[in-house]
């Protein structure tokens, strides 16, 4: 996504996605970068996102060649955050997940490899809906 210089100064901010439901909307950031090389700014970038668009669930997208179980926090049950017009007191708990997307690793050539990576990718998307 492009901006012009007024956004720019604005501060305004965009994850990879953002869900369409306004009611229930979900964010979620990709960081192509593994587990061990990430840090405490790449997580409260996430909850930027996620109080800039008042969500109440963000995902943290990462490279996994481990496999590990995609790990739940629930955070911040009745912290004040601030939208674009005002300052609430949240009354409902948000969820952060952490989700490491598995890259296959034994693969001969490529065509296993696309083979692998969208058995991957539809599992991933079971798992996310």
């Amino acid at each position: 996504m492009f901006c012009d210089e007024n956004e720019k100064q604005n501060g305004l901010i965009y994850p990879d996605f953002i869900g369409r439901d306004i009611q229930n909307r979900i964010i979620a950031d990709a960081k192509y970068k593994l587990i061990d090389n990430i840090g405490n700014k790449d997580y409260l970038q996430v909850l930027a996102y996620m109080y800039r668009f008042d969500s109440k669930e963000g995902y943290y997208i990462y490279p996994d060649n481990k496999g590990d179980e995609p790990t739940r926090y629930e955070l911040l049950q009745g912290a004040k955050f601030s939208t674009e017009k005002s300052v609430k007191s949240r009354k409902d708990k948000i969820v952060v997940v952490k989700y490491g997307f598995k890259i296959p690793q034994n693969s001969v050539d490529y065509k296993s490899f696309e083979r692998s990576i969208a058995e991957v990718k539809t599992n991933y998307r079971k798992n996310l809906v």
